[in-house]
């Protein structure tokens, strides 16, 4: 009966006996410092036992109603000898001779192997997930390495593409720049032929009009001096 007692006046998060016991509306009870106050949470605390959500009064976690059956039962009930070495998993009395060094819970030796065997399971549990996510990260690394070569290749693919390209333009281009300015250098040699032939007929007319023009000023000349002989 005492160890049904001491259990119902034990909070499940501190283990030690009910301070200030506050009930949440999912009706479980909890110390309010410090169990509660560190379960607070964004303006809400979850409740450790069921899981479930509760939004915080407006005063704060005082506002939760104290739990007047554990206060009673606290005021009659005396605090147990603190000599007494409780186990904290089955509650047996002097049989607490261990401590676990994860969580300090101190346990008896059926206990301390039990709850060893489920930090181990527990740790293995999550060394697999972790493994697991290992695995998928080491694949979306290989994707991602093999997108990069492929992305790499197909860059350096569209570059010689545009290389090509442009050596081509380049090869058009200068044909077409041969062609057209051949094409200028025979319509000025053609032209200058022209013009050339053309300067040289004149050239041979003033000759020959300077030679007429010469011939007739003689004459003249001759003219003017057989007539005053005359005379």
């Amino acid at each position: 009966m005492d160890k049904q007692l001491e259990t119902l006046v034990t909070c499940a998060v501190c283990l030690d006996r009910f301070v200030h016991p506050k009930i949440l509306p999912c009706q479980h009870t909890f110390c309010l410092k410090p169990c509660l106050q560190n379960l607070v949470i964004d303006k809400s605390i979850r409740c450790p036992h069921c899981r479930t959500i509760h939004k915080l009064p407006k005063r704060g976690l005082s506002d939760f109603p104290n739990n007047l059956t554990i206060v009673s039962i606290l005021d009659f009930s005396p605090k147990p000898n603190s000599d007494i070495k409780i186990c904290q998993e089955c509650l047996k009395s002097n049989c607490a001779t261990l401590l676990c060094q994860h969580c300090e819970k101190k346990l008896c030796e059926t206990c301390l192997s039990v709850h060893s065997q489920q930090l181990i399971q527990g740790l293995m549990r999550s060394v697999n997930q972790v493994r697991r996510l290992f695995s998928k990260m080491s694949e979306m690394i290989t994707e991602l390495e093999s997108r990069q070569i492929k992305s790499k290749t197909a860059g350096e693919s569209v570059k010689t593409d545009i290389i090509k390209a442009i050596d081509r333009c380049i090869v058009q281009l200068t044909n077409r720049k041969k062609t057209l300015l051949g094409q200028v250098d025979l319509y000025v040699n053609a032209e200058g032929r022209q013009l050339k032939a053309e300067q040289e007929n004149l050239e041979m007319e003033l000759v020959n009009m300077s030679g007429h023009c010469e011939n007739a000023e003689k004459k003249c000349q001759h003219f003017l001096d057989g007539t005053f002989k005359a005379n």
